[in-house]
């Protein structure tokens, strides 16, 4: 996108001292439009980047689509404490948080000849650029989660006292064409990884919590499914396993990262995710599976399966059903594919898990 052609920087209060610090939420993200007609969807070759400062925030971000020589302002509302938020954080349901604000990023400017615009803006804590709509600013800008709005203000006024209004106030001009907040981005928030790695977690009461050595899970979005392969070891030469998978299909209806204290929550379900495996003779194995919207491979022991793969969190256990039955079919492929398979012959224990995908973990 090529440098806009007429903007009108109406507040510059602040000054960027040093570089922005990266953070694990500073991926580019796309503007979404606001017009009734095309709520929600993506605009094309638009992008905003969150970077977080010792008590500030930068915004640097360009957008197109918009009205030619319309003004335009770009307000902010600020989720200084995400954990108050209802889910993900949006304006629907979290607006009236006592942490949530509503305020001028000091931000105006006029669209240029192809409707197109860049710019950049800087939240401090304790400082606002200027009106405030809703609760105290800035406040947090180590977590704080932040939307931009778009505002349109019709088109840009030749008076110059009528334009500072249409550039710098929730209400600049309204009062003679019509006022319309017309794109929004929402940045700052946990990332949804399209991939991920882990090593496996000892679950052995004595060694609880140690990762397993050359051990890992990795698993890979696509489209309707996630892709997963693994390998481990430190089991028990000639036993038989199964791998079940605790998926959370709205990680952000968890208190914080998932865990079994988010065993209600909706979206969780508990399946095997069709890997069932004898250890060799060294105590290893390696596996690998496919779990698909829609399709379940066998047992559930809750919910419905994986509904949503694009932002699924995914945790898997190693559960061990006792010495392989390779001599009894039945009994064998009841120890590789049931939860329950042997345990009443020879015990069963969950040995080994991994969580990956965990939205809490990237804030």
């Amino acid at each position: 996108m090529s440098k806009f052609k007429s903007v009108i920087a109406v507040a510059m209060l602040f000054v960027l001292v040093g570089s922005p610090l990266g953070y694990a939420g500073d991926d580019e993200t796309p503007f979404s439009s606001m017009l009734p007609e095309s709520m929600g969807d993506v605009i094309e070759d638009t992008e905003a980047v969150l970077e977080r400062m010792d008590g500030a925030v930068y915004i640097e971000a360009e957008t197109e689509g918009l009205q030619p020589g319309h003004a335009y302002t770009v307000w902010a509302i600020v989720y200084n404490n995400p954990a108050d938020c209802i889910g993900r954080c949006s304006m629907d349901d979290d607006l009236f948080h006592a942490s949530t604000s509503v305020m001028w990023s000091g931000v105006g400017f006029i669209a240029d000849d192809d409707g197109e615009a860049e710019f950049e803006a800087i939240l401090v804590e304790g400082e606002a650029a200027g009106e405030i709509l809703l609760g105290s600013g800035m406040t947090d800008a180590a977590n704080a989660e932040v939307q931009l709005v778009v505002r349109g203000h019709g088109p840009a006024s030749t008076d110059p006292l009528v334009r500072a209004d249409q550039l710098s106030l929730f209400m600049g001009g309204c009062d003679l064409n019509d006022c319309i907040d017309e794109q929004m981005v929402s940045l700052g928030g946990p990332v949804i990884l399209d991939e991920d790695s882990a090593r496996f977690m000892d679950r052995d009461p004595e060694n609880f919590g140690a990762l397993i050595p050359k051990s890992r899970m990795r698993v890979e979005r696509e489209d309707d499914r996630i892709e997963v392969n693994g390998k481990t070891r430190q089991l028990t030469p000639g036993y038989a396993y199964t791998i079940w998978a605790i998926v959370y299909n709205d990680p952000f209806a968890c208190n914080g990262p998932c865990d079994g204290d988010d065993s209600g929550v909706y979206g969780r379900s508990v399946f095997w995710s069709g890997i069932g495996f004898i250890a060799n003779n060294k105590g290893r194995a390696s596996f690998e599976t496919e779990l698909i919207e829609g399709y379940l491979p066998g047992e559930v022991r809750t919910g419905s399966g994986l509904t949503d793969a694009s932002m699924a969190e995914v945790h898997f256990v190693i559960r061990c059903h006792g010495p392989a039955a390779t001599d009894d079919p039945e009994l064998l492929e009841a120890q590789l594919s049931t939860f329950d398979g042997g345990c009443d012959l020879f015990g069963c224990v969950n040995v080994q898990s991994v969580m990956l995908c965990r939205l809490g973990m990237m804030q």
